[in-house]
């Protein structure tokens, strides 16, 4: 059985950064979500402010990869990616030169 599930988490912990790129993160979620619509996947969307309580309740089984937006994530943060080995992910931060893909 085919998943056809993408969840998009949006790790925000102060939401300034968030709010002077509104542009950025809207672009990007429009373009997410068009593109997914496309391919015929179910974009499931989560904020999140503490990435490690969002990954334990979240049934990865479910999902074929994780996209986050991570304009806030400083490297502290970076451990808890560790939880995605098993899936493919995308993280995408305000410099683009900074992404990493697994």
């Amino acid at each position: 059985m085919e998943k056809n599930n993408i969840l998009f988490i949006k790790y925000c912990t102060t939401g300034f950064i968030v709010e002077e790129n509104a542009g950025f993160v809207s672009v990007i979620m429009d373009s997410i979500e068009q593109e997914c619509r496309n391919k015929n996947y179910n974009l499931n969307v989560l904020n999140s402010n503490n990435l490690n309580t969002t990954f334990e309740s979240i049934p990865f089984e479910d999902y074929e990869g994780i996209i986050i937006l991570g304009t806030e994530l400083d490297t502290k943060g970076y451990t808890s990616l560790e939880t995605l080995k098993h899936l493919m992910w995308l993280l995408i931060m305000k410099s683009l030169t900074s992404t990493v893909m697994q």
